[in-house]
């Protein structure tokens, strides 16, 4: 991977968001894919690395970026 990608495949991301809450400080980890759709548009989807763990949400975002992309034909 590159600076510009950390996850080794064009279109998917790791991001983690922080929550506070008074004291209290949350943080949450999503594997993100993105595209562009047919039209134009961009499209993402976000998996939670809590809901999934770190692997399945990774592999689960590069696979909805593939489905997306092959959707758009581009």
């Amino acid at each position: 991977p590159s600076k510009r990608n950390q996850s080794g495949t064009v279109g998917v991301r790791r991001q983690q968001q922080i929550d506070r809450r008074g004291d209290y400080e949350y943080r949450y980890s999503y594997w993100i894919a993105q595209w562009t759709d047919g039209l134009g548009r961009r499209k993402t989807r976000s998996f939670s690395v809590h809901q999934f763990g770190e692997k399945k949400a990774r592999q689960l975002a590069v696979a909805a970026r593939e489905a997306g992309v092959k959707r758009a034909k581009r």
